[in-house]
């Protein structure tokens, strides 16, 4: 089997798409660590961040903005947290999260 993402990104396997442009996905996670919890990744299989394109990384970083604006504005979290993430996943992602208090 090709990588889970991947195949998100394709539309192959069932998700929660919250977002899309022609570089990027943007999906609900399937265990959120908050409500809205949202991972973000460009359509293209990245293993790493240095392996994206410009116009790539530019995309996916235009995408999370986005959509860290819109979950700020409809949610009204404390903060809105951005991550890069994917260290035991075989793709580059960000994650968006809601920080409910300062602390976490």
């Amino acid at each position: 089997m090709e990588c889970l993402f991947c195949a998100i990104a394709k539309k192959e396997v069932k998700s929660h798409i919250v977002y899309e442009d022609k570089q990027t996905i943007a999906f609900l996670d399937i265990q959120p660590i908050r409500p809205g919890h949202m991972l973000v990744i460009p359509k293209r299989h990245r293993e790493a961040l240095h392996t994206l394109g410009e116009q790539e990384y530019i995309d996916v970083m235009k995408a999370v903005r986005l959509l860290s604006k819109q979950v700020n504005n409809t949610l009204r979290p404390k903060k809105v947290g951005v991550a890069i993430a994917g260290f035991d996943q075989p793709i580059f992602m960000f994650t968006l999260s809601l920080c409910t208090n300062t602390t976490t």
